[in-house]
C-alpha cells in the first residue's frame, strides 16, 4: 500500500535531496516515509525555526530549492518567523507541514493557510486522490514565482492509502515566471548614461550572484567602481576597485566614495533601508539605474528600471562606451 505520506515523500524525493526536519504528531508518518526510501539526505534540527531557515540558507548557498517540514499547531506557528524572511527575500523552498484533519479543526488547531498568506508565502493542501500532483504544484509554485510553498498534509490523511493518480492535476494553473522580455531600449539608455558618467558606480546583490563575471568587466570597461548588497558580500571579491559592501554596513571611506557616484547601476539587489543607508547612500543628483526580475523600480529613489539582462548592458556597453581612467581610491581620478 502506498500511502499519501509515501507519495508525497517520493515525489519530493524528485524534486531535491536535501530535507529540514522536526518530527513531530502531525509529520511523523512523512519523515518515516523520507527515511524509509533513502534518496533524500535529512538533517535533524531542534527547532521548528531552524527547519525553514536551514531550506532559506541552503538556497541561498547552493542556488537549489530545499524542503523544511515540521508538525501543526504551535509548532508550525513557531516557523512563522522565517518564514517571512524566506517570503521577503522571494527564496523558493517548500516547508511540509501537518494540517487539521478534512473533518474540520481541532481545539489546537491555527488557520494555517490564512497565516502563510499573512507572511507572504503560498499553501497548498495534499489530497488522497492526489498528492503526488499537489507536491509537484508546490514545487513548481516555488521556483516560477520565487516564494516559499507551504504543502499541507491532513492529518487524518497522512497513513491513508493514495489513490492511483492516473489524472492531471485539476488545480489553479501556475502562473508563468515572473521575468517579462528584455527591453533593448532600457538597456541602450543604460549604456549611454554610463559612457557618460564620470564615477560610475555597480552595486551587486543575491540576485546576481551568476552575473559577478559579467558585472566585473562590464566595470572594469567603464571604469567603475564596485560595491554589493551585504548578503552579495564578497561577489566582486579580488577585485582592485571593489568597495565591499554598500550601506548602513559600509567602511566609512567606502561610503564617502560611493557616494561620490554620478551614475549607478544596480543589479539583483532590492534596495532595502539597510543597502541604501535609509535614503543617504547615494548623492540626490546621482542618477540611479536598477535592472532586476521586477517589473518596476523596488524603492523610490531608483530613476530608470528595467528587466533587461546583464548580458546585454553588458554587449550595449561594449559598443557605446570607451574605456576611461579608473578612480583613484581617494576619489580622484
Amino acid at each position: 500500500m502506498t500511502t499519501v505520506s509515501d507519495a508525497v515523500a517520493e515525489t519530493i524525493a524528485d524534486h531535491t535531496d536535501e530535507v529540514f526536519a522536526l518530527m513531530g504528531n502531525g509529520n511523523a508518518h512523512l519523515a518515516d516515509a523520507l527515511a524509509r526510501q533513502k534518496r533524500v539526505h535529512i538533517t535533524g534540527v531542534r527547532h521548528e525555526a531552524a527547519t525553514v531557515a536551514s531550506a532559506d540558507a541552503y538556497h541561498r548557498i547552493s542556488r537549489r530549492i530545499a524542503v523544511a517540514t515540521t508538525t501543526y499547531g504551535p509548532g508550525y506557528t513557531n516557523a512563522l518567523t522565517p518564514l517571512a524572511e524566506a517570503a521577503m527575500s522571494r527564496t523558493p523552498l517548500v516547508v511540509v507541514v501537518g494540517g487539521e484533519p478534512t473533518t474540520g479543526p481541532r481545539p489546537w488547531d491555527v488557520d494555517q493557510t490564512k497565516l502563510a498568506h499573512a507572511v507572504g508565502a503560498r499553501t497548498v493542501t495534499a489530497t488522497k486522490q492526489a498528492p503526488r500532483a499537489a507536491t509537484r504544484q508546490a514545487f513548481e509554485i516555488a521556483t516560477s514565482e520565487r516564494l516559499p510553498v507551504v504543502l499541507t498534509v491532513p492529518y487524518d490523511l497522512a497513513a491513508a492509502e493514495a489513490d492511483d493518480e492516473t489524472i492531471i492535476w485539476a488545480g489553479t494553473p501556475l502562473p508563468s515566471p515572473a521575468v517579462t522580455p528584455p527591453a533593448k531600449d532600457n538597456a541602450a539608455a543604460a549604456a549611454r548614461l554610463l559612457a557618460s558618467a564620470h564615477r560610475p558606480l555597480v552595486l551587486a546583490g543575491r540576485g546576481a550572484r551568476e552575473a559577478a563575471a559579467e558585472l566585473g568587466a562590464l566595470a572594469d570597461r567603464i571604469g567603475a567602481l564596485t560595491v554589493s548588497s551585504a548578503p552579495a558580500r564578497g561577489i566582486f571579491a579580488g577585485r582592485e576597485w571593489d568597495l565591499g559592501v554598500c550601506g548602513g554596513f559600509a567602511a566609512e571611506d567606502s561610503s564617502k566614495l560611493i557616494r561620490q557616484a554620478d551614475v549607478v547601476l544596480i543589479v539583483g539587489a532590492g534596495l532595502n533601508q539597510f543597502t541604501m543607508a535609509f535614503g543617504n547612500q547615494f548623492a540626490p543628483e546621482a542618477t540611479v539605474i536598477q535592472v532586476d526580475i521586477e517589473t518596476s523600480p523596488t524603492n523610490p529613489r531608483v530613476d530608470s528600471s528595467s528587466t533587461a539582462t546583464q548580458k546585454m548592458l553588458s554587449s550595449a556597453c561594449s559598443n557605446s562606451c570607451q574605456r576611461r581612467c579608473r578612480p583613484k581610491k581617494d576619489g580622484t581620478e
